[in-house]
C-alpha cells in the first residue's frame, strides 16, 4: 500500500494541486475543522477528498486503507466512503467522528489523515 506522501507525490506527477492533513490530534476542534472541510470540498466539482484510515477500526476487513469520500449527510453527521477494495467492502456510510478517530492512527511514521485533491 501507500502512504499518504506517497500518494500525494504520484499525484502531483500529474500536477495536481494536492493538500495534505494529518490527522495528528482528536479533538473536538479538529472535528470541527474536519467537518467543515468536507461540507465545503462535497459540494464542489473540481476539489475531491481522499482518506487515509484504518479500516479495522471501523470494522472492515482492511487494515490500512485509502478511499474517495463522496459525500457528506448532515443529518447523521456522516460520509459515504466509495471503498476501492469492493471486493471486500461496498460503499459505506461512517460516522465523520469515527472516520477521524481512524485517520488518528500512524502509517509508518506520520499519522494518516487526507488529500484534498484539485
Amino acid at each position: 500500500g501507500l502512504t499518504l506522501d506517497q500518494l500525494q507525490d504520484i499525484l502531483e506527477l500529474y500536477n495536481l494541486d494536492v493538500k495534505k492533513y494529518h490527522a495528528q490530534k482528536y479533538s473536538k476542534q479538529e472535528v470541527n475543522f474536519f467537518r467543515k472541510k468536507v461540507k465545503n470540498i462535497t459540494k464542489e466539482q473540481e476539489k475531491y477528498i481522499l482518506v487515509n484510515f484504518n479500516g479495522k477500526s471501523l470494522g472492515l476487513e482492511t487494515g490500512g486503507h485509502i478511499s474517495p469520500l463522496a459525500a457528506y449527510d448532515e443529518k447523521s453527521d456522516s460520509v459515504l466512503i466509495m471503498d476501492v477494495a469492493g471486493h471486500k467492502n461496498g460503499w459505506y456510510w461512517v460516522k465523520i467522528t469515527d472516520l477521524l478517530k481512524s485517520m488518528n492512527s500512524m502509517d509508518g511514521d506520520n499519522y494518516r489523515g487526507y488529500l484534498v485533491v484539485r
